[in-house]
């Protein structure tokens, strides 16, 4: 306890930092951040929450939940299968605070800010949502092409997707791919072309987990070619994952829209004396 409160004025300028635009500023489709101490300051926000709730200062702890929710939204910005299942994950434990928040807070004022916070991040996951296939595309095909082309072969390939989070790795595929470099590694990647358009046709559909499922399947069987089959994209676990996560946003968004709308006062006009 005596921690949280010796970490206020930090706590309070990251509320104001995470409120604020965000525009990341590295190579995303190279490199990801390191969310490390996004997630501690994550659980930070959620235990002082707690602590402002249990002292009924509740402006104080809506506001460390409002940031919390927009820590996942920041980080919903970029559109990598392994950030946006990180910030699935930090969207899920702001919903879980909210949500034994709200019940406890019968203030239109607060339950209005919450429901703003989880329609950005929502926004802000529809648009990621929509460019994921595209940036995993060229970060599974496009650069690793670029890096064929200047000497890398397969089995350094597949080591160094043996370190991507977001990934399926096959070791029995390993071999067929690392025996290969050149023109013949660049004949396989260009192989895997067809499974992203096939992705992309998948990732909207209401089924698209058992569609990605399917394809992924085929992948390995070596369908689409010696890389994808040896190391892709994890499209349909991430895929899943971020479906539960937007089911408990939506009905988080609903109770807190019911909560925002104000009880009308009780009508005070004078009824009518009826005729003697």
């Amino acid at each position: 306890m005596s921690e949280l409160e010796a970490a206020q004025s930090d706590i309070v300028a990251t509320c104001g930092s995470l409120a604020a635009p965000c525009e990341w500023k590295l190579d995303w489709y190279a490199t990801a951040p390191d969310i490390t101490q996004l997630k501690v300051w994550v659980a930070l926000l959620d235990a002082d929450s707690r602590r402002l709730e249990r002292a009924a200062r509740r402006d104080e702890a809506c506001t460390r939940i409002v940031a919390m929710l927009d820590a996942a939204r920041m980080l919903t910005q970029l559109s990598r299968l392994d950030t946006q299942q990180s910030a699935a994950r930090l969207a899920w434990q702001a919903v879980q605070r909210a949500d034994s928040f709200l019940p406890l807070s019968a203030d239109a004022a607060r339950a209005t800010k919450i429901r703003d916070a989880v329609t950005a991040l929502a926004t802000a996951q529809n648009l990621a949502w929509a460019q994921c296939v595209q940036t995993e595309q060229i970060r599974w095909l496009s650069r690793p092409q670029d890096r064929v082309k200047a000497g890398c072969d397969g089995a350094s390939l597949y080591q160094s997707a043996r370190s991507e989070s977001a990934a399926i790795i096959s070791k029995s595929n390993e071999y067929p791919l690392s025996r290969l470099r050149g023109e013949e590694l660049l004949v396989e990647m260009r192989a895997a072309a067809p499974y992203f358009l096939a992705v992309a046709q998948a990732w909207g559909a209401t089924d698209a987990t058992s569609q990605l499922a399917a394809l992924s399947a085929r992948a390995e069987r070596g369908e689409f070619g010696a890389w994808i089959a040896a190391a892709r994209p994890d499209f349909g676990a991430i895929r899943g994952e971020l479906n539960r996560t937007r089911a408990t946003l939506d009905a988080l968004k609903d109770a807190a829209s019911v909560r925002a709308k104000p009880v009308p006062p009780p009508s005070t006009a004078v009824s009518p004396s009826l005729p003697r």
